[in-house]
């Protein structure tokens, strides 16, 4: 982005410094957050909220598979590899 602005050195630091510093500050909000809300949260809350995390990769990961799927020779291509047997 830099070198297709041809930007001064100034400007240059400047927009990294930009990012950076909101890298941080995004970091630093999300700490203090959790830490307030670590307190309201009890373990069977933590355990609901990661079972549902997993159920939902899990349904994603099927959507994008049967989307893949559903493109071309995917599941014949998958299945001869499988078997060992792909040309």
């Amino acid at each position: 982005m830099v070198l297709q602005y041809k930007w001064t050195g100034l400007a240059a630091v400047l927009f990294y410094t930009g990012i950076l510093g909101t890298l941080v500050c995004t970091d630093v909000l999300k700490v203090v957050l959790a830490n307030g809300l670590g307190r309201y949260l009890q373990l069977r809350h933590v355990v609901r909220l990661r079972q549902a995390v997993g159920v939902g990769l899990i349904l994603f990961g099927l959507v994008f598979f049967v989307r893949t799927a559903l493109e071309g020779d995917f599941l014949r291509i998958f299945f001869l590899n499988l078997l060992g047997l792909a040309f």
